[in-house]
């Protein structure tokens, strides 16, 4: 390492080497490019890290939704068979069955006629429901025994093409049935009372209002599904804004370390510019940097890489 003349200048010595200084310059512009390459690889890994975190919450989040989605068919397929099977419970027996087969003849003969009544009734009055609803612009199937038999309760609830019928049409359908009743009852009046005409009448305006007591019930029960799925998914949207959110929160932290990181490097690069400028014009100058200076100089940039590297 060559050494310069010992200098005396207004009683102050230095021992002066500017070799060793430019050495201490560049082992610290060394140290800045390794610190900013790591901190740039740091940053690139923080991103990668959360992102691959918003992935793994997100697709959670996505299986959540499609379980919330999905649930909500099964159970309304399931209330409509539920609905169904009650609905077959309480409609009156066949003859044939053996708490009705029984009964004295007489008794019997009766039963069988205010039987078929019945169920004519009942497979009439849906099939103008039926075509009721068609001309309304909603499709159900013909049912050859009412409301509550061949797949009537699930036209209700779900639609020709799978999908859940919205609580509007539901609704729609309920009004259909009220109004229908209460034109078949109006006819009533102009009817003998006792003649058969009155009688297969009264079956149709009685399974009207069945029809419409059991469309309301089930559609109670499908309403109170749908807020239940509502809230699930009002709570999935929310953790997904959460989601969002912390993902951008945990990005601006990446990129606050990186700027902090960025502007202490420009402070080390400043120090030492300005440092081997002084070295460059050293022997120009009263004061020359040399092994001493170079010792102040790593003194004060010392804090500052530790900064950084923290």
């Amino acid at each position: 390492m060559g050494r310069t003349d010992y200098i005396v200048t207004a009683g102050v010595g230095f021992d002066l080497d500017r070799s060793s200084a430019k050495n201490t310059i560049g082992n610290f512009e060394a140290v800045a490019a390794t610190l900013n390459t790591v901190a740039t690889r740091n940053a690139a890994k923080g991103f990668s890290e959360n992102e691959a975190l918003y992935k793994k919450s997100m697709a959670n989040i996505t299986k959540a939704n499609k379980k919330a989605d999905d649930d909500p068919l099964a159970s309304t397929k399931q209330s409509a068979s539920a609905a169904q099977t009650a609905i077959q419970a309480s409609m009156p027996k066949k003859p044939t069955h053996p708490s009705i087969a029984s009964l004295s003849d007489e008794k019997l003969k009766k039963y069988e006629g205010a039987y078929k009544a019945t169920m004519k009734g009942m497979t009439s009055s849906y099939a103008k429901f039926q075509k009721e609803a068609a001309a309304m612009g909603m499709k159900v199937r013909k049912s050859q025994g009412g409301f509550g038999t061949g797949q009537s309760t699930r036209d209700f609830a779900i639609t020709g093409k799978g999908e859940k019928r919205q609580v509007e049409d539901r609704q729609r359908l309920i009004n259909l049935t009220e109004r229908m009743h209460k034109a078949e009852k109006d006819k009533l009046k102009d009817i003998k009372s006792g003649t058969k005409a009155y009688t297969e009448q009264a079956a149709e305006v009685e399974a009207l209002e069945n029809q419409h007591r059991d469309m309301k019930n089930l559609n109670e029960e499908l309403i109170q599904q749908e807020k239940k799925t509502g809230k699930l998914q009002s709570k999935l949207a929310k953790k997904e804004r959460q989601t969002e959110k912390k993902k951008q929160a945990a990005d601006r932290a990446v990129m606050q370390r990186q700027k902090i990181i960025n502007n202490g490097l420009q402070r080390m690069g400043k120090l030492a510019s300005m440092a081997a400028g002084r070295i460059g014009s050293g022997l120009k100058n009263a004061f020359v940097i040399g092994t001493a200076a170079a010792a102040a100089f790593f003194y004060k940039m010392q804090p500052l890489a530790e900064t950084v590297m923290e």
